[in-house]
């Protein structure tokens, strides 16, 4: 019958908990379930066990399941005082198998207490990775130092927890890895240790410890003497200690900017401190220096295997004919008093101060100025705005009386002054540039900046500009030309590029950049851009002069000026097709009353010339001028004026003067069969010998001088809208745009 009640229990289960706990246990620990519920009039107290959801029914009263095998009955108690209906459930010597969900009942109630069981495995064993026989950790001070520790076995996964000196510094479940970045030497020597266990129960029951042993650089080194003095004559004697290396230091000794080694003439002793296990170095040079080496650096470096840049310096004081320094300064655009200090070694220590001078950093001198007898030279106050031109090699000049290795009593010094101003805009820059369009355009602007300009920002007109097809910034630095203080100077600066892609006529306007280094006001340089012309026809052509062998042209100068302009003066035979032409620069031509003057040599007496002018800039070729004819003189009548001072043949109206020209190209025509074969070979002879300046070639008629003379290298459209466009004045086409 009792065997039927437990299989009854084993089926009966209650679906309505009343309570749950969870309980961790030891594994071979014993542990007590308390059931919260106390049996009375006839209820009974009911504990059961469930593991992968099938429950077995463990006790019922104070009675455990018959059932059971012999080794878990006797395990399992039922305790607590049974007057009072307590009914707890005790196992001893648990185990894995005992781990899962128990629940208490009372019968005849819906309650249900549940208690999770979890059963805790201690770990096999907790070890510190890389830990030497002699349980020593080794690092490197100033490298990264990673730390490993890994617990072995357990459940659940055991907790490990990482401290050095007592103090926790990582926790992880199963193993944990700790990095120090560039740890220092005050974790030298440190004692870590690594605890495997659980904190649910609070057991740490494995411990692996270790001590840390640091690879230690050579602290900086200390110079035995507070100062190092000596005569030229007699050897250096001076030491150099470094403590707190391991492995022990060595020593190099160093001399001057060029770090000349005169190591070989020095000595070291060492010792270990048995306190910190470290080492004690302490070298000694003896070593005669030359004059040469006063006021430079004497160095003591010390170095082992984890730093060779450890190292102090001392300034050497040797009596000489005075050297010159002159401190580095950096000054601000607003300061008032800028003072700069000329310092003096030599002996005698009595000085004489002459001019100091203001050099570019290129070597251009810029001014002299005078420096007080205290060694400072304060520079003269100039608008803030021009501050900027103080920046400089500052040299000094002083003497002792006494001749220094080159021979010369004044012995010099130099130092860098630098003035941080805001971002300027040198000399160089324009404020206008023509263009064509179609063209790739490069707007340059060159500037110089101390410090570096932080913001940089194109307009165009009011518009920010930004990376685009049409608009490309390109910055570029440079050797830039400025003036200091009245001096041309070159200086380290920027070219600024706005690339205009594709230049078209809204192009034409204002470009704006903005500069600013964050020291005074943003500021700004404006650059026009206006579309180049054709350039006008020249008028007003007249002979103001003719001789037997040559004529001379006066006309109005083209209203050009922004352009390198030339002129083509061309001249042929009256009776002829074939004109010859001579390239003339501006700066070659005379000047009289505001009207040019050119003189045409080399040509026939009493013959008939054809003159035109034609202008031409750095864009394109003006349409000839009006023709007009002259005539040189005669051998026998040199005293005469000019016949025909200007003739335009338009203006060839008359019979009589029709009649005349024809009875002329009729001789001429005769006279031109006759000497054309003989003249032939001389005239092109001459003219391929003057090919450098003077061309010839054919008359054409207006429509085809015209597409003769249009821009190279441009399509039809564009052709014909530069056409219509170069051919107008230059105030029509701007008051247009």
């Amino acid at each position: 019958m009792l065997k039927y009640f437990f299989l009854v229990l084993d089926i009966f289960a209650l679906t309505t908990p009343a309570s749950v706990s969870g309980l961790f246990a030891l594994n071979s620990s014993t542990v007590q379930l308390e059931c919260p519920y106390a049996a009375s009039d006839g209820r009974r107290i009911v504990w059961k066990y469930s593991a992968r959801s099938i429950f077995k029914t463990y006790s019922e009263g104070n009675m455990i399941n018959p059932t059971f095998a012999k080794d878990l009955k006797e395990r399992l108690q039922i305790t607590g005082n049974h007057t009072k209906g307590e009914y707890h459930l005790n196992i001893s010597d648990i185990r894995e198998s005992d781990e899962g969900t128990y629940e208490c009942t009372l019968s005849g109630s819906i309650g249900i207490h549940t208690e999770q069981l979890t059963v805790i495995l201690e770990p096999v064993s907790v070890n510190i990775d890389n830990v030497l026989p002699d349980d020593k950790l080794s690092g490197t001070e100033g490298l990264n130092l990673i730390i490993t520790c890994r617990a072995v076995g357990g459940k659940p996964p055991p907790n490990v927890k990482l401290t050095i000196s007592g103090t926790i510094v990582a926790t992880g479940n199963q193993s944990l890895q700790h990095t120090f970045s560039t740890i220092s030497r005050s974790y030298d020597r440190k004692a870590i240790t690594c605890y495997a266990g659980h904190d649910v129960i609070s057991h740490y029951p494995l411990i692996d410890s270790a001590k840390l042993y640091l690879f230690l650089k050579p602290l900086p080194p200390i110079f035995t003497q507070s100062f190092v003095v000596t005569e030229e004559t007699v050897p250096l004697n001076v030491s150099c200690t470094s403590l707190g290396s391991r492995p022990a230091a060595n020593f190099t000794w160093l001399i001057g900017k060029n770090n000349f080694d005169v190591t070989s003439n020095s000595y070291e002793s060492s010792t270990l401190n048995s306190s910190t296990e470290t080492f004690t170095v302490t070298s000694t040079l003896i070593y005669k220096f030359s004059r040469t080496y006063n006021g430079q650096l004497l160095t003591c470096k010390a170095s082992n295997i984890i730093s060779s840049n450890i190292s102090s310096s001392k300034l050497l004081n040797i009596k000489y004919a005075p050297s010159v320094g002159v401190e580095n300064k950096t000054f601000q655009q607003r300061g008032t008093i800028r003072n700069v200090q000329c310092s003096i070694q030599g002996n005698p220590s009595e000085y004489t101060y002459f001019n100091c001078s203001h050099n570019s950093f290129y070597g251009v001198t810029i001014r002299k100025l005078p420096i007080g007898q205290n060694g400072i030279l304060t520079l003269p106050e100039v608008p803030m705005e021009f501050g900027y031109q103080d920046s400089g090699i500052y040299v000094c000049t002083v003497g002792n009386g006494i001749l220094g290795t080159n021979g010369q009593e004044k012995q010099t010094g130099y130092g860098f002054v630098k003035i941080q101003s805001r971002p300027v805009f040198v000399k160089t820059n324009v404020k206008k540039i023509t263009v064509m369009i179609g063209t790739n355009v490069d707007v340059d602007i060159y500037a110089f900046s101390e410090p570096k300009y932080t913001f940089i920002k194109w307009y165009r007109n009011t518009t920010p500009l930004s990376q685009s097809a049409k608009f490309n910034m390109l910055e570029k630095i440079m050797i830039v030309d400025d003036d200091f203080h009245g001096k041309g100077v070159q200086l380290d600066g920027y070219k600024l590029t706005l690339v205009i892609n594709a230049f078209r006529i809204e192009d034409a306007t204002f470009y704006r950049l903005l500069l600013s280094n964050g020291i005074g006001e943003v500021v700004e340089h404006i650059m026009f851009l206006e579309i180049g012309n054709i350039p006008q026809t020249p008028k007003n052509i007249t002979i103001v002069s003719v001789g037997e062998t040559g004529l001379t042209i006066q006309w109005v100068p083209v209203d050009d000026e922004d352009y390198q302009l030339i002129y083509h003066i061309e001249h042929k035979l009256s009776i002829s097709s074939m004109w010859v032409r001579k390239e003339i620069n501006v700066r070659d031509i005379e000047i009289s009353n505001t009207k040019l003057l050119y003189e045409l040599v080399g040509l026939q007496t009493s013959t008939y010339y054809d003159v035109r002018i034609v202008a031409e800039n750095s864009f394109n070729k003006s349409l000839p001028s009006a023709i007009i004819t002259a005539k040189t003189l005669s051998k026998a009548n040199t005293d005469n004026a000019i016949q025909s001072a200007s003739i335009p043949m338009v203006a060839l109206g008359t019979s009589s003067t029709i009649i005349t020209i024809v009875a002329w190209l009729v001789v001429g025509w005769i006279w031109f069969k006759r000497k054309t074969t003989s003249k032939a070979k001389g005239n092109k002879t001459d003219s391929t010998s003057h090919r450098s300046n003077i061309q010839m070639y054919d008359v054409v008629t207006d429509p085809a001088r015209i597409q003769t003379d249009q821009p190279k290298e441009m399509s039809d459209t564009s052709m014909a809208a530069y056409e219509s466009l170069g051919l107008k004045d230059k105030p029509n086409v701007y008051s247009e745009l």
